[in-house]
Formats: C-alpha cells, structure tokens, sequence
C-alpha cells in the first residue's frame, strides 16, 4: 500500500536533512531568534524543548535513533553549517551591495529618487529596488547604476 501522498522528498538523510535544515532555519532568517532551538514554535526548538512528537521527526530522519542528545547534536551541526553558509552569502549581498554603485536607504527614499531622477531610471529599467538585510536593518536598494558613475 502506498502513501496517501506520494512524497516530494527522497526519503535518504541528505535530502531530509536539507530540507529540514532549511525550514528550521525560517525563524532565524526572520530574524525572531538567535538560533532556531530558541524558537519554540518550529519543529527543531519544539524538539529542543521536549516535544515527543517533534522528536519523532527527526529520529525518523536520522535512523530512528534513540539517543535525543545525539540527533540534537548532529542537527545542531547541520543547522549551524547552514547558518554559517547564509551569513557568508549575506556578507557578499553587502559587499555587493556597497562596491556595485546603488541607491540604499528606505522604500519611500528609493522610490523618491528614481522618480525625481527619471532620466537616470528609464520605464524599461528592468530591476527594481530590492528589499536587504544589512546589520540588521530592512533597506532597499537599486544597484547596478551606470548612469551615477563617472
């Protein structure tokens, strides 16, 4: 008999894991955690916290394993390789950000700028202003700008 839903992930450590990973990590990019085990109301910080159920899930990926304190650590891994990888992805998107010549600053300042600049910032412009992350703060910023550059 097969599952009432076919699944969509391979059921092997790797693929579960990255998935897993990926979802734990949603809080802490959203920046309502410092790390996904304070998060309590996501599977990881349930599990943490002592959920059964939550730990079922990850006993299930890795092997039905009894031992909590060792999935806890192997996932503790996994989720701070992922961490450590996107915190490196978002120092590039800064370092971009900063040397490619933009527009940073608030929604309404962008907007303000395109629209007063217009000639700089033709309709068929096609990037727009992007929401990013840097130290913290929610900026916009429109990059890439040749016609500020001299």
């Amino acid at each position: 008999m097969s599952d009432p839903v076919d699944p969509y992930v391979e059921r092997s450590l790797d693929p579960m894991t990255s998935v897993s990973t990926y979802i734990d990590l949603n809080p802490w990019r959203a920046g309502m955690c410092a790390h996904p085990a304070e998060y309590r109301w996501c599977s990881f910080g349930a599990a943490v916290g002592g959920s059964e159920f939550a730990r079922s899930g990850y006993r299930f990926m890795y092997g039905n394993a009894d031992d909590w304190s060792t999935i806890e650590s192997i996932h503790r891994e996994q989720i701070q390789h992922r961490m450590d990888k996107d915190q490196a992805g978002r120092e590039e998107v800064e370092d971009a950000l900063f040397t490619s010549g933009g527009i940073i600053g608030s929604s309404a300042f962008v907007e303000e700028l395109t629209r007063r600049e217009r000639v700089a910032f033709p309709r068929e412009r096609k990037s727009s202003p992007q929401e990013v992350c840097v130290g913290g703060l929610k900026l916009f910023a429109l990059r890439h700008l040749k016609a500020f550059r001299k």
